[in-house]
């Protein structure tokens, strides 16, 4: 058996596992192996890849969005891309190059990144106090409710297995953390060592992984998260503006080089000693911001 069948029965098992598990609260499932890689590249268009991204990747469809900002894909394979005109484009499965968008919803009052969460709902930062929350089936009659207790500067969501929601507050100064339903007051806020942040993700052993541009860095947060959590190590990704950041169902850690034209893959377990498996650098590759793994 190759090194990487292993390692993908590895990550398998430790998913299932952990999809298994039948302790504590209702856990979301870990998502499959992810099929494509999306780029929401500032150059005006969505690159979609084959998973899994080797270096010699080349996009597969390129969307054309004159406005892409943040990408995130549902579990059906459709996509919402963010757009500089405040506005959050709907493209149903399924995808090609010649895709447009069946629909749009508001991301006002500016933009920020989209991202799915419990029951197919589309949450959207919007680079303001209050993130939306658009209930399928979305279209653009739907009318979104809102979180913002405490939110100054909602810049990206994203969610744990435990259906926590994570809002990134640059302005606020910390990573807010809302237990479910997602009404009143964050449970508690990460402030420890986050400075300029820009994209998070939450891996399936519950670690929170932020994106710093100040220090061209991945900050880890190990679980159990607190208010009192600080970075207990960072990954240096060797690019000089981690943007966009996500995890797929496969474990490994997709990181979005902006002034790079590179995506770069990490693969746990994440550390001060990670280096990227794989670097994907070109391949329509100009100004990758926001990134997304799925189906």
């Amino acid at each position: 058996m190759s090194l990487r069948a292993v390692i993908a029965s590895a990550v398998a098992a430790i998913a299932l596992a952990c999809s298994n598990d039948t302790t504590g609260p209702t856990l979301t499932p870990v998502p499959p192996t992810p099929a494509h890689v999306y780029v929401a590249d500032l150059n005006g268009f969505v690159l979609v890849f084959d998973a899994p991204l080797t270096s010699s990747s080349v996009a597969v469809d390129t969307i054309t969005n004159s406005e892409a900002l943040g990408v995130a894909v549902d579990d059906s394979g459709n996509l919402a891309v963010s757009g500089l005109s405040h506005w959050v484009y709907l493209y149903a499965k399924p995808l090609s190059s010649a895709s447009t968008p069946a629909d749009s919803v508001k991301s006002d009052p500016y933009f920020g990144f989209p991202a799915y969460g419990p029951e197919g709902k589309l949450y959207v930062a919007t680079q303001g106090p209050h993130v939306l929350v658009y209930a399928p089936p979305i279209t653009g009659a739907s009318v979104a409710d809102t979180i913002k207790d405490s939110l100054h500067d909602a810049y990206s969501v994203a969610f744990d297995r435990q259906r926590r929601l994570y809002v990134d507050d640059p302005v606020g100064g910390g990573v807010r953390v809302f237990d479910p339903p997602y009404t009143g007051a964050p449970a508690f806020s990460v402030d420890s060592g986050i400075g300029s942040t820009q994209g998070m993700a939450i891996d399936a052993g519950g670690r929170l992984l932020v994106a710093n541009q100040s220090f061209n860095k991945i900050l880890i947060y190990r679980p159990a998260l607190s208010g009192a959590s600080e970075p207990a190590d960072s990954i240096m990704t060797g690019t000089t503006s981690p943007e966009g950041i996500a995890i797929g169902g496969d474990g490994y850690l997709y990181v979005a080089g902006e002034n790079d034209s590179t995506i770069l893959v990490f693969h746990p377990p994440f550390s001060h000693a990670s280096a990227p498996a794989v670097t994907v650098h070109g391949a329509g590759l100009v100004t990758p911001f926001g990134i997304a793994v799925g189906k």
